[in-house]
């Protein structure tokens, strides 16, 4: 689970975006942002999921 979050942050910085962007994009607090990106796993899966979804990235469970 730590892969994902590390490669959120990741593609946030290639896409250059910054992480306020990113909240008022999808409609968050900046702190939600910190928290997914560090790794905590008390964030919500709807969040994590528009996170994702803003980045271009799909969540895939197998």
């Amino acid at each position: 689970m730590s892969h994902l979050f590390s490669e959120i942050k990741k593609r946030r910085k290639s896409l250059k975006i910054t992480q306020e962007k990113l909240a008022l994009v999808i409609g968050v607090s900046v702190k939600t942002i910190q928290r997914i990106e560090s790794g905590d796993t008390s964030v919500t899966f709807s969040n994590l999921q528009a996170t994702c979804e803003a980045l271009g990235m799909k969540i895939t469970i197998s």
